[in-house]
């Protein structure tokens, strides 16, 4: 895993922040996949 993603908080009482955070992440990811695909011509692939 070589990725540079901020670590999501592990404290049962951050559970709503670790949510908030990982539908950034998603929303940052297929954001960045269809410019990718875009850009390069591909096909946009949805999950």
């Amino acid at each position: 895993s070589g990725l540079c993603a901020p670590s999501p908080p592990r404290d049962m009482e951050y559970m709503n922040a670790v949510e908030n955070w990982w539908k950034q992440v998603m929303m940052y990811g297929n954001r960045t996949k269809k410019m990718l695909h875009s850009s390069i011509g591909l096909p946009s692939i949805t999950e």
